[in-house]
């Protein structure tokens, strides 16, 4: 059985998801606007929208005036990632241990199963996140939706339940991804690796694990992404749920709307969430033999 101290799991989870947050904002907030945008995405010739998209200005790109657009909603992504990281990365492998005890967990398969049901439900409950999640993709894609307002009056003016717009496909998408994810991770861990401890392996290994299971959780979460960005987009007050968005999407761009911005999420996208996750893994493993 694995070492069952949390702090070491807490801490190397919440530093990976700062690290996360200011090496790759810039990407995750192109990644945004990509996803909501409606129209089609031109990027070269005389009818090119790529500054309308990314930098939301038909002013010629500037490098001083329009690249600090990138870094709108900064604050909030730092609360967010740094949050959301220590419950997910820290919290998974703290239930599954509970869970493998529980179970008596002592076969290869046994393991696997418990780490994935340990995802599945952390996913899940990663969806008490969205009020900063939802601030911070308003900052980056809808900036006007906040007047001005500062985090404490938008807590006054609006209702609870505009902070968490989209739960529903948002706990489908994280039900989806985090079960993925360490289903993934554990079965390449496990036969792959032959490592029943997840602590005792190299950052080579870790970040391995992480290209292949982080590549499948994004191509298989994609349309519940952008929809449930489409969502989270919207003017506080507006009411379109998750299902009219999806209509919409699916009458008016087809099939292929729902995997709008996979490619920068692929090669943008992923590269940060994989830094982050075997980040997480070795910085856990790192204060693990060490505490």
């Amino acid at each position: 059985m694995e070492n069952d101290s949390i702090y070491p799991k807490l801490i190397g989870s919440s530093l990976a998801g700062i690290l996360e947050t200011i090496i790759f904002h810039p990407f995750d907030t192109m990644s945004k606007r990509l996803m909501s945008n409606e129209k089609t995405f031109v990027l070269r010739g005389p009818t090119s929208n790529i500054t309308q998209v990314l930098f939301q200005t038909n002013k010629p790109f500037s490098l001083y005036t329009q690249v600090p657009s990138l870094y709108r909603g900064i604050g909030y992504g730092l609360w967010h990632r740094c949050s959301q990281r220590m419950y997910g990365y820290g919290g998974q492998p703290i239930l599954r241990n509970h869970i493998e005890m529980y179970y008596d967990a002592k076969t290869k398969n046994d393991r696997i199963l418990c780490e994935t049901v340990a995802g599945a439900v952390i996913g899940v409950g990663e969806s008490m996140f969205m009020p900063t999640d939802v601030l911070k993709v308003k900052k980056q894609t809808n900036i006007g939706t906040f007047g001005g307002r500062s985090f404490i009056t938008i807590l006054r003016n609006e209702q609870l339940r505009e902070m968490y717009r989209g739960i529903g496909i948002t706990s489908v998408r994280n039900l989806i991804g985090r079960s993925n994810l360490y289903f993934i991770n554990s079965v390449m861990r496990e036969y792959l690796f032959e490592k029943d401890n997840q602590w005792d392996m190299t950052f080579m290994q870790y970040n391995l694990i992480s290209v292949v299971s982080i590549t499948s959780s994004i191509l298989f979460t994609a349309p519940f992404d952008v929809i449930k960005t489409r969502v989270q987009n919207r003017d506080f007050g507006n009411t379109d749920g998750a299902v009219k968005v999806a209509r919409k999407i699916l009458a008016e761009e087809g099939v292929s709307g729902f995997f709008k911005g996979l490619t920068t999420k692929l090669f943008i996208i992923s590269p940060k969430i994989m830094f982050s996750f075997s980040m997480a893994q070795y910085l856990i493993s790192y204060f693990e033999k060490n505490s």
